[in-house]
């Protein structure tokens, strides 16, 4: 398996409803719960992410979306 390619904050787009990883189509949607997309399969020019780390940023820049705004 490949190393893996490296998972990055520009690669998510977050709404108020949800955040997905654009490489993979990975996504999160509030009340839909996961979306896998193409998480764990080589991609185009051999791009692999791995699935524990597209997760983890996920869920860091999810909480990090919502607590900013909470305090708002």
């Amino acid at each position: 398996m490949a190393l893996g390619s490296m998972v990055t904050r520009n690669q998510f787009e977050i709404t108020d409803d949800g955040i997905s990883h654009k490489p993979t189509g990975y996504s999160f949607t509030r009340g839909a719960g996961e979306n896998m997309g193409q998480l764990g399969k080589v991609l185009s020019l051999s791009a692999y992410y791995r699935p524990d780390e597209v997760k983890e940023w996920t869920r860091r820049l999810w909480l990090e979306h919502t607590r900013k705004k909470t305090l708002a």
